[in-house]
């Protein structure tokens, strides 16, 4: 190989090693809602246990796909990650997505809604 090929590679290897590197470094944490039920669901939210709303979701409807990113390099202490609901006689429930989270933490939470029964309490598979 001639020097200009050598050097070209090498430049591009350096350039590839950083782009990993900021991917591999990005503190987001990815949140995907499925619903896969035959009804809509109405009013989750997506909050810190500790810091409060993180973001409302007012409707999903049926074979929908939501998806909402968290940038966890701004949290101040440890927290928590719950989706929350009620249902139609106002029972409140909380599922726990991430159970222990810092700043710069990262990762993919998959939240699949199979069913939703007459009184608005939801099936959930959480990966």
């Amino acid at each position: 190989m001639n020097k200009k090929i050598k050097v070209g590679l090498g430049i591009a290897f350096v350039l590839l090693l950083v782009i990993i590197d900021i991917i591999k470094f990005t503190s987001v944490y990815k949140i995907d809602i499925s619903n896969k039920a035959d009804r809509t669901v109405n009013n989750l939210e997506l909050r810190y246990k500790v810091n409060g709303t993180i973001k409302n979701i007012s409707q999903l409807e049926p074979r929908r796909f939501w998806e909402y990113k968290i940038d966890t390099s701004e949290l101040n202490g440890e927290d928590q990650i719950l989706l929350t609901y009620k249902d139609k006689t106002g029972k409140y429930y909380e599922k726990y997505l991430v159970g222990y989270l810092e700043k710069g933490y990262r990762g993919n939470i998959s939240v699949t809604i199979n069913d939703i029964d007459d009184n608005g309490k939801l099936e959930l598979r959480i990966e």
